[in-house]
């Protein structure tokens, strides 16, 4: 519906979902308990990333080189602003390596900090947001069931970690009330 929403149904009623909300709330939590997990575990990339700073933020991660790797990062100045990344942590989703890993190193640099449990929560709604499906994208029948499992093994399936719902349930009876009241009116 309006290539936004997801309209099941089953013997309880009619439910709405949000894909974009949903797809959200499952890309939280998996980032979330990742990041509660943090090792120097790596994969090296096949296209290293370039990643431009200011001269400030390039000399923290000149300064911190060590602790990126311990987090999974293999980073190196690679000019006079910039920084190239040439491994990412193992749990980095291959589809979305290049904006999560800006996502991170940048979230890491305007912090200044990189001890990521202390901003594990704002770090991983700002990764789930991004890389989360789009209003307006069509979903064929395999996605919208991987989706709705994924969803369904959440912790927390009802909002996404904004607060925003995922799913909107109208029971048959409340169906039936809307429909009375459309039908009255409707005499008028």
């Amino acid at each position: 519906f309006f290539g936004t929403y997801l309209l099941c149904q089953n013997q309880d009623g009619l439910y709405i979902i949000d894909q974009h909300a949903a797809a959200e709330r499952i890309r939280y939590e998996y980032y979330y308990e990742h990041l509660g997990k943090v090792d120097g575990s790596n994969q090296p990339l096949l296209i290293p990333i370039n990643i431009e700073l200011t001269k400030d933020l390039l000399l923290f991660v000149n300064e911190k080189m060590d602790q990126f790797e311990k987090i999974g990062f293999i980073v190196e100045e690679s000019g006079p602003t910039s920084i190239c990344v040439r491994s990412i942590p193992l749990w980095i989703n291959d589809d979305d390596i290049e904006d999560t890993a800006e996502r991170i190193i940048n979230f890491l640099l305007d912090h200044k900090t990189l001890d990521v449990s202390k901003i594990r929560d704002s770090l991983a709604k700002s990764i789930s947001c991004k890389g989360a499906i789009k209003a307006n994208k069509s979903l064929n029948n395999e996605e919208i069931s991987s989706l709705l499992e994924n969803l369904g093994n959440c912790k927390n399936p009802f909002t996404c970690p904004h607060g925003r719902p995922t799913i909107i349930k109208f029971t048959n009876f409340e169906i039936e009330k809307m429909m009375c009241v459309f039908w009255r009116f409707s005499w008028l």
